[in-house]
């Protein structure tokens, strides 16, 4: 029997603003593997083998504080030519997944053959929420800075947008379940020539 356990709390910086730490993204990613792993000799002849793991990660991006930074700005502003990407804060976004696993081997010798079989069962959780993205308030594109400095969407005729989303939902989740078996035999026929079947 064997067992062993992972975890990472790792932080991923995103996005620096240069107008207030505020602004910035962070992505906490914290993760937890597991795995445990029997091995059971029934018989000198027969053989089970049992793994069963699970894993869970959470990888959402976005502000520390979102209604602090859309009391700060309700909008979100980029300018193409300004040389910065945008500022303001879109609704923190991402994903969690976790997933379970469980293998069972079963092996069995019998003179020149070793018979096997086995089921291997796996499901997996996904919590996507990237579709909220640019929910919860708008975003102002500015092709260049003429429109923005003059406060025009498209005076230009360059480009400029403004966009928002309205989703019904703010996060799929998606649920996936996987089932295989399987036997086969490995039969010595000679010394030199072994068949699988």
């Amino acid at each position: 029997i064997s067992a062993r356990y992972n975890y990472d709390w790792g932080v991923q910086a995103t996005a620096v603003s240069f107008i207030s730490p505020t602004f910035n993204s962070i992505s906490n990613q914290p993760s937890d593997q597991g795995q445990l792993t029997y091995t059971y000799a029934i018989t000198p002849n027969l053989v089970n083998n049992f793994i069963g793991s699970g894993m869970w990660y959470t990888a959402i991006f976005g502000v520390a504080d979102f209604a602090k930074t859309t009391a700060l700005m309700p909008e979100s502003i980029s300018v193409g030519d300004a040389g910065w990407t945008g500022v303001g804060a879109g609704f923190p976004n991402g994903r969690n997944v976790g997933q379970l696993q469980l293998v069972d081997d079963l092996t069995w010798v019998h003179g020149r053959h070793s018979i096997k079989g086995g089921v291997n069962y796996r499901f997996d959780k996904v919590t996507d929420t990237s579709i909220a993205s640019s929910s919860q308030k708008g975003s102002y594109s500015f092709a260049d800075l003429t429109d923005f400095t003059t406060g025009q969407v498209n005076a230009t005729k360059l480009g400029d947008s403004f966009s928002q989303s309205f989703p019904d939902i703010y996060a799929a989740h998606i649920r996936l379940s996987a089932l295989g078996a399987y036997v086969q035999d490995e039969w010595k026929v000679r010394r030199n020539l072994s068949l699988t079947l």
